[in-house]
């Protein structure tokens, strides 16, 4: 125990100078519409390269974030990565006009009183058109503080970015806090989709029934952690629209996400 506590210590003084010195680097995952395989959109991924430990990934680190207040600045950090990622893309591929950003913003963030403010100074700021960011919210958030939380979201429909709820069906929203949901995208937790094809699991039956909801109620469908083709076939048999998972491709740097969308360009022009 005391050596756990003495690595975290270390870890979380060594997370309060990454920032400056230049150690967080985002990676990209990309989205796919799987009817017709074009690139809908990327995930930013944020990633610490830390120079003793190699690189963190966020499991290890947001918490830590999180507890001290540091994800404030550090989910700031990444919007505006993100957004200038987007931006530069968007010159060099005029054809990406449809291709969505997507910024996960934690629980501090989201209950951070100037949110709303951040977002619009980060738009503003990089010029990245509202409808190319979607920002990813996990469904516990939401209804931790229901009210303030739809009123939150509301102000951010007007500033034109999409809303989505992250890692859906693994909270405990009704269809009632759903209905009132001002969100474009559900986002299908991948320990459903990793089980969809299990014989005598009840997985496919959750996802058929969240992609006939969010249809019911206008919201697109994304399905996490897609890696097999028995998987991306079964969510096209159930309707799913998009899919993003190893299959796809993995998280990848913005060079090597730039040769993907190159490998697209194809697709995103027909």
């Amino acid at each position: 125990m005391r050596k756990k506590a003495v690595v975290r210590l270390e870890l979380e003084n060594d997370l309060r100078n990454a920032l400056e010195r230049g150690e967080f680097v985002l990676n990209y995952q990309p989205i796919i519409e799987i009817d017709t395989n074009r690139l809908a959109g990327f995930e930013a991924l944020i990633r610490w390269q830390h120079p003793q430990r190699g690189v963190i990934l966020p499991m290890v680190f947001v918490p830590i974030a999180e507890e001290t207040n540091l994800i404030v600045t550090i989910g700031k950090w990444v919007l505006q990565q993100a957004c200038l990622q987007m931006c530069d893309w968007l010159v060099k591929y005029p054809q990406m006009k449809d291709v969505v950003m997507h910024v996960n913003v934690s629980a501090r963030q989201f209950n951070q009183p100037n949110l709303y403010q951040m977002v619009e100074h980060v738009l503003s700021k990089t010029g990245l058109p509202p409808s190319n960011l979607a920002l990813e919210v996990t469904e516990s958030v939401l209804i931790e503080n229901y009210d303030p939380a739809v009123a939150l979201l509301h102000t951010l429909r007007r500033v034109g970015v999409q809303l989505e709820i992250d890692d859906f069906g693994t909270g405990y929203s009704s269809l009632t806090h759903l209905r009132c949901l001002p969100v474009n995208v559900l986002k299908i937790d991948r320990s459903f989709v990793s089980r969809m094809c299990v014989s005598g699991d009840s997985s496919a039956e959750i996802v058929r029934a969240i992609i006939a909801l969010a249809k019911e109620m206008g919201k697109k469908v994304i399905a996490e952690g897609v890696e097999t083709p028995e998987e991306l076939h079964k969510l096209k048999e159930l309707g799913c629209g998009y899919a993003q998972g190893f299959l796809i491709s993995a998280a990848v740097g913005s060079l090597e996400a730039e040769k993907l969308i190159k490998s697209w360009q194809g697709a995103m022009n027909t």
